[in-house]
């Protein structure tokens, strides 16, 4: 184990001590087949293929970039009118409305407690909790409402003594800091000396809104959980804190003195220009967008995958539905965009600007676009590269020119006189419990909850043999392309053992993507066999190691056992651990950029196994089961979360054996029987606490619209399944209570075929020979 997840297994002789010192059967000595089956050289890759196998799948996902970037070139290079540009545009902003929600928080309300306080603004839901004077200056402390149990903190900036004809900035900041950072700061003061109203919110989940309690850059890194934690409650990280922007223009506009004609969007360097790139495009409101470090490099050809844990720097199906950096700005014309950079830039060598440009271009409003740029690059130092956290004052010397040509505001002189954070604050106990603020996971759990109430609703309204082709219709929704392909067998190699053959089949699901398969078979067998499929997020070897017992049983009772490597695991998996920062993560998030979640493809490549397998005249793939394992060691059941930036990372729950076998057997009818060990109780379960200790490929966005796996279950009875040593969305064990609990709806549809469904918080020693039974040996 490697950061207490399951690690790519690499080196024979170590699976080898690993099976035969102590992991199987308690340190037991092996019957004769099971050390047999362990010292099988089961690798399907020959040397050449292993020592690229961690590329395939980067290689693969990084062919569909190109394929949909060449796609969006071609589709671009067709515009050439206003009205063609505007119908690129609107399908793109439609798909990307649909990826990240409609980014409006609906009806923002007071609570009574809250209305009734000296500083509650009714008109614009906004309470002013403190305030601080200046020279030429005042800060105000706003809780605005946001949605209920959510409210957003926030600083104002305005003149000591305001005008009536205010511009009003709402800047977005990076990801580096919270709302009291020094520029931040530099930037409110300076402007509303000069005359302006500046808004700065504190993000989600940052500052005094943190989900942790360790602050600093766990602010940001904690994006990773809360990101998959909406996901699971149907919703979407960057379409929250864009909604929560637009809540910052609602104060903005509604602020007596403001002159709506000149609302400003500053996005910071490091996310908070991919932020106000979108909210610019989504609300006409913004009169001038500057968006730092967003925008450039509209690749036709990609040199990498790409991906990162941050799902606003990736949102989901933005590669597939052309929503992409460069058209998220362009999609501001006719409006003035200054297109910012923290480093040195030429337009000639961006063709992203060049888009935007000839975008600006067809509105005859070229001069409505503009540009200021630093020095040096990323990777140099401070002393020779114009580094900064949010937009530092050598960049604000390159807007001041810009902003007064467009829109009458004088270049201020710069001012610095930083606040300490507790004079910015605006939190404090008695605040939290008026405006009865709870944990974002909490509103999660209750959101999520609703939507599978809702979903069950609709099932139980359907005749109990429709319920399955709903969810069937559900998932596939959920997945995307769900339907296999005709595998291609690249390679077959027969190793015949002493008691046993192993098939080494090496199948080709889709274009770049390689399965390694074995088939392992009883010696000697004349007739068509029934098969277990196997698989588990660590690969082959590592079953056999930990399996090999029941897999000799099962051979020994005449089943044949085939276990898949699904694309991105065991002998294709990344190098390196699966934490938050890992090569996992950030082709996970690719996949999602492509518009499916990376199980989708999992699912597919299982599916065609099967295929194959029903077209050999050795198997009898009619009597099929499939078994899905994780090995990953739970967390204890009293966690205490910690950093992320630790070495004593909580340990992640693996459940795409689990996972994989029970969508596997709901959209192939044939499958008799389903083991499913460590997967999780639910995706809801990912709300079950402030982080979700799994990794990114293991979500599906929105899945509890669709129920929960509890509702697959239901759907296969009365097929036999067990479900043992399943976790929760912590990676700590469920107990008996929470299986029932969590499984109600299954225990029901069971209720004619109780022995059918084994729930338990252990692992059975029976596994082989249930199967065989089941199987009809």
């Amino acid at each position: 184990m490697i950061g207490g997840t399951e690690a790519r297994m690499s080196s024979r002789p170590f699976v080898i001590a690993l099976g035969i010192t102590g992991l199987l059967h308690g340190g037991e000595v092996p019957p004769p087949l099971a050390a047999r089956l362990i010292a099988l050289q089961s690798s399907v890759l020959d040397k050449n293929e292993i020592a690229t196998s961690a590329s395939m799948l980067p290689q693969a996902l990084l062919a569909r970039r190109r394929e949909a970037a060449a796609r969006e070139a071609a589709a671009f290079e067709a515009v050439t009118t206003q009205a063609d540009w505007e119908a690129y545009r609107d399908a793109r902003l439609a798909a990307l409305q649909r990826s990240i929600g409609d980014c409006t928080i609906h009806e923002p309300t007071l609570p009574t407690a809250v209305a009734a306080m000296p500083g509650a603004d009714a008109a614009s839901r906004v309470e002013v909790v403190g305030a601080v004077e200046g020279d030429g200056f005042r800060v105000e402390n706003l809780i605005i409402a946001g949605r209920p149990g959510l409210p957003i903190t926030a600083n104002l900036y305005a003149p000591s003594k305001p005008g009536a004809d205010m511009p009003g900035i709402l800047i977005i900041g990076s990801h580096h800091n919270g709302k009291t950072q020094g520029e931040l700061q530099d930037m409110g003061m300076t402007w509303a000396r000069s005359g302006c109203v500046v808004l700065v919110l504190e993000h989600l989940a940052y500052g005094e809104r943190a989900q942790q309690p360790y602050g600093g850059r766990e602010d940001y890194r904690w994006r990773y959980h809360s990101s998959m934690q909406l996901y699971a409650a149907g919703a979407n990280l960057l379409g929250w804190m864009v909604a929560e922007q637009r809540r910052g223009l609602d104060v903005l506009a509604a602020r007596p003195g403001i002159d709506p004609n000149r609302l400003i969007v500053i996005g910071a360097v490091a996310g908070g220009g991919d932020q106000a790139a979108v909210l610019a495009a989504l609300d006409q409101r913004v009169a001038c967008a500057i968006p730092y470090n967003f925008g450039s490099a509209a690749l036709d050809q990609p040199t990498s995958a790409g991906g990162d844990f941050d799902a606003t720097r990736c949102p989901r199906g933005s590669a597939r539905d052309g929503f992409t950096p460069w058209m998220l700005v362009a999609a501001c014309a006719p409006r003035q965009v200054i297109h910012a950079h923290e480093f040195a830039w030429r337009a000639a060598d961006d063709a992203g600007f060049a888009r935007i440009a000839r975008v600006f271009s067809l509105y005859d409003v070229r001069d409505r676009l503009d540009t200021t740029h630093g020095h040096g690059n990323g990777s140099q130092s401070a002393t020779e590269a114009s580094h900064c956290n949010q937009v530092g004052a050598l960049h604000r010397k390159g807007l001041y020119p810009i902003l007064e040509r467009w829109l009458r505001m004088p270049a201020p002189t710069e001012y610095r006189s930083r606040l300490k954070p507790g004079q910015l604050a605006c939190l404090d106990a008695a605040a939290r419990e008026r405006w009865a603020v709870q944990p974002l996971h909490t509103l999660l759990a209750a959101q999520a909850q609703q939507r599978v109430a809702a979903a069950r609703s609709a099932l139980a309204a359907l005749p109990s043999g429709e319920r399955a082709e709903r969810l069937r219709r559900d998932w596939a929704a959920l997945l995307g392309t769900v339907e296999p392909g005709e595998p291609a067998l690249l390679r077959s190699e027969s190793v015949v053992g002493d008691g046993f053959t192993a098939d080494k089949l090496l199948l080709a699901t889709e274009a770049g993507v390689l399965v390694p398969t074995l088939l392992l078979k009883p010696g000697r067998s004349t007739e068509r066999l029934p098969v277990v499929l196997a698989l588990t997020q660590s690969g082959t070897d590592l079953f056999i190691a930990r399996r090999a017992w029941e897999i000799a049983e099962l051979l020994s009772r005449g089943v044949a056992v085939c276990l898949v490597e699904v694309r991105g695991t065991g002998q294709t998996a990344p190098e390196g651990d699966r934490y938050w920062y890992s090569a996992a993560v950030q082709q996970a998030s690719v996949s999602l950029m492509l518009g499916e979640p990376l199980l989708a493809g999992r699912l597919r490549d299982l599916r065609s196994v099967l295929r194959h397998l029903r077209g050999r005249a050795d198997l009898d793939a009619t009597r099929c089961a499939v078994w899905g394992e994780s090995f990953a060691p739970a967390n204890a059941p009293l966690l205490v979360d910690p950093p992320m930036q630790t070495d004593a990372s909580a340990l992640q729950a693996e459940p795409l054996g689990a996972t994989a076998a029970l969508l596997l057997a709901l959209f192939e009818p044939e499958v008799r029987a389903v083991v499913a060990r460590g997967g999780l109780t639910g995706f809801a379960a990912l709300l079950d606490g402030p982080a979700a200790h799994v990794v990114l490929d293991a979500v599906v966005p929105d899945s509890t619209t669709a129920g929960d796996l509890a509702d697959v279950v239901a759907a296969l009875a009365p097929r036999h399944l067990r479900l043992e040593s399943m976790v929760d969305g912590r990676n700590r064990l469920a107990s008996q209570e929470r299986l029932d609990h969590d499984y109600a709806a299954a225990h029901d549809a069971y209720r004619d075929a109780p022995g059918a469904l084994l729930l338990t918080p252990s692992e059975g020693t029976d596994t082989a020979t249930w199967l065989a039974q089941v199987l009809g040996r």
